[in-house]
């Protein structure tokens, strides 16, 4: 498989923060289920795409990247609204979705994995890039996407 890697890739990671800004521009962000996860705890990520108003997502491209000294990859976490394959390296999370209709991804959340807390700090190098995301008109919308530079937090996540 080819994986082509272009554009929306947050540089450095920063802390978690509990509320994040309504986006007025796309954006894509990772969404965490605890700000400060103890060792030995499962925590659940969430790849998004937020669309701002625009054009539903069809289907996208991704890389979760992590650091594999802190955090150990359990599973995906079955989310409704399409079909993913995952592809998982120390590291990295590979992730392409579709999903079928006019609503496509409809809420944002594009896929969800879960890990377990091996050492301190799990945050510490968790970033998303996507590269490739696609409207349900078949149009690229990386050009419209901003990459937040921060860590949602979302304690109903499971």
């Amino acid at each position: 498989m080819l994986w082509l890697c272009a554009a929306c890739e947050t540089a450095d990671p920063v802390a978690p923060v509990a509320t994040p800004p309504i986006p007025s521009t796309p954006t894509s962000y990772v969404t965490v289920s605890s700000e400060a996860p103890v060792v030995g705890s499962v925590i659940t990520v969430v790849g998004n795409a937020d669309r701002a108003g625009g054009t539903p997502y069809g289907s996208f491209t991704a890389h979760l990247a992590y650091d594999r000294t802190r955090l150990e990859f359990v599973d995906e976490v079955a989310l409704g609204g399409g079909m993913r394959a995952i592809h998982v390296t120390p590291g990295v999370v590979a992730v392409a979705g579709a999903a079928p209709g006019a609503d496509g991804f409809a809420d944002g959340r594009l896929f969800a994995v879960r890990f377990r807390v091996i050492a301190a700090k799990p945050y510490s190098a968790l970033s998303l890039r996507m590269d490739e995301l696609n409207g349900v008109d078949f149009t690229s919308q990386l050009g419209r996407l901003a990459p937040r530079a921060s860590i949602a937090v979302d304690a109903s996540l499971k």
